[in-house]
């Protein structure tokens, strides 16, 4: 029986995160139900009946390794793990949610510059380290898949002996971002008609679903349904999940609620409901709304990574106004699937916002539209590359030509980077 092994890195996985640590339980169901001897590798522990699991520990991972045939690992994975699977001979699977490199730009856990570069410099070696040993790599987007074209190009890995086994990288770069269950909600529910007084049954409702980074962009919303509750007052936005449960809050998280307060719709028609509602229990609101926004910054972030709440509205059947510069907005708007609006144009965002609730059939038809799409995004069908990949299990053609000379450069300045991140948290944590 192939083993594998699945390390989410700084992910936590359980019961009330959603987006990627729901990705890796699902990977690693889809690739058990198949026949594979899966474990989980957990920066907690993990309370689970069905699947194995154990806790990250530096000392036994050669030991992990050695009792496995293959390893997935994440944009924020254990480095110290893929050289000792390199180094074994083990096949190594990348899943790259994000581009760390230019994610790591918005990082704003220190206030200092020099700080943040320490991480952002640290994020890029270890990407570029992890990508000179990768068998294969499942990307978020095409804008995504050529970032990281680039960066193979960079640690040469666009190569003769590569090239002669799959001219077009088709088997090296495979498509997944997120993936959605089968068991979408039924019927309309009043999650939020029951939760507060000034929303009532008939209102138009609008939901932010997820965290208020400062990579999005809830101002340009707010002041657009500042505009649209003039000519339709029973328009209501909900921002859900405004407190992550392991991170603080962002400051456009605070600029947004001091925004709303200013407009005077604050708990009137605008709402911040602060609870991270567990994954079985997402149905109760996600079908209790209308229409579904995701607004973001017009900065690099937008235009590689794939937001999980996007398919969370998919799988709930919830038409989505996007801005252009998401990654995803052109799927949104080929597929009729929502509307695409221009970023930080409130006023355009407002005016669609009161057309789609001025023509209900208008909704009711990207309703149908997203349940025809959303079947290729069950985890069944979008995990069918990884899956076809791992029954192969084997290595990349090139891997016996990587280079030892720049496998040594790649890790000496990841060491160097490491060592200057350990010292950062040192000092920090000392305060």
């Amino acid at each position: 029986m192939i083993k594998i092994k699945i390390f989410t890195g700084l992910t936590k996985v359980g019961d009330v995160q959603m987006g990627e640590a729901q990705d890796y339980l699902h990977i690693a169901r889809i690739l058990q139900a198949a026949g594979f001897d899966v474990e989980l590798i957990t920066a907690e522990k993990l309370k689970s009946n069905e699947l194995k699991s154990q806790q990250y520990k530096e000392t036994v991972i050669p030991k992990i390794i050695a009792a496995s045939d293959i390893i997935i690992a994440g944009s924020y994975a254990p480095t110290n793990a893929i050289l000792q699977a390199h180094k074994q001979a083990k096949v190594i699977i990348l899943k790259l949610y994000e581009p760390s490199p230019v994610a790591s730009l918005e990082f704003s856990d220190f206030k200092h510059m020099a700080d943040r570069a320490v991480i952002q410099q640290y994020c890029t070696d270890a990407l570029k380290l992890h990508l000179a040993v990768a068998d294969m790599i499942l990307y978020p987007s095409e804008n995504a898949k050529y970032f990281y074209l680039g960066l193979l190009a960079g640690v040469g890995r666009l190569n003769h002996w590569q090239y002669a086994a799959d001219r077009n990288y088709d088997h090296f770069l495979l498509p997944f971002s997120h993936g959605i269950t089968i068991d979408s909600p039924r019927r309309k529910q009043e999650y939020y008609q029951k939760k507060y007084h000034n929303i009532q049954a008939g209102d138009n409702l609008v939901l932010w679903n997820g965290g208020i980074w400062n990579w999005y962009d809830p101002l340009t919303l707010i002041r657009a349904i500042v505009y649209a509750v003039r000519k339709n007052p029973s328009i209501k936005l909900i921002f859900q999940g405004y407190k992550h449960p392991d991170w603080p809050a962002t400051p456009v998280g605070g600029q947004a609620i001091s925004l709303s307060k200013k407009t005077g719709l604050f708990n009137k028609n605008i709402f911040f409901d602060d609870c991270w509602i567990p994954v079985r229990e997402r149905s109760a609101y996600l079908s209790s709304v209308d229409l579904a926004v995701i607004f973001s910054q017009n900065i690099l972030d937008s235009h590689f990574g794939a937001r999980n709440r996007i398919f969370d509205h998919l799988w709930a059947g919830t038409p989505i106004i996007i801005t252009a510069n998401d990654s995803f907005a052109t799927e949104i708007k080929d597929n009729g699937l929502g509307c695409v609006v221009k970023p930080q144009d409130h006023i355009g965002a407002g005016k669609t916002i009161l057309s789609l609730f001025a023509d209900k059939q208008i909704l009711t038809a990207i309703g149908e539209n997203i349940k025809r799409y959303r079947h290729n995004l069950t985890y069944g069908q979008s995990l069918k590359p990884l899956l076809a990949f791992c029954l192969r299990g084997q290595k990349a053609a090139d891997w016996k030509k990587i280079p030892d000379r720049l496998l040594k450069i790649l890790l000496k300045d990841f060491r160097f980077s490491e060592a200057k991140l350990f010292k950062l948290r040192n000092k920090h944590g000392k305060n």
